[in-house]
């Protein structure tokens, strides 16, 4: 494909900020933090995150809405971090198959509901 500059129109955004979706996780796509994030210094501010880290990126057929989630070392993980986040609404860990929510955004994307 070629890119070809004539033609682009913007869309117009159909969702409105906080609309929520359901759907279900389709793929759990295994890696590191370093295969996931395109730009490593817009994400690792702190300069605490490793691109060695092990995480996993959780994708659903809920309007595209998908989740990154850094792994710890060991099987307990910190009160706040996303894992904890998505375990206290979802009640396990993210399997495939498992039921979950999207809620969309000031811009019209969608990710997915930690909390309640």
């Amino acid at each position: 494909m070629a890119y070809n500059p004539s033609g682009w129109t913007e869309k117009e955004v159909e969702n409105k900020a906080g609309d929520i979706v359901d759907g279900v996780v389709t793929d759990i796509d295994d890696g590191t933090l370093g295969k996931f994030v395109k730009n490593w210094e817009t994400f690792d501010k702190s300069g605490k995150s490793k691109p060695s880290q092990p995480a996993i990126l959780v994708k659903t057929d809920a309007k595209g809405a998908s989740l990154m989630i850094a792994l710890p070392e060991g099987k307990e993980f910190h009160p706040r971090s996303k894992m904890a986040q998505y375990v206290r609404t979802y009640k396990k860990p993210p399997f495939v198959g498992q039921k979950v929510k999207a809620m969309s955004d000031e811009n019209g994307f969608y990710n997915l509901v930690l909390g309640k």
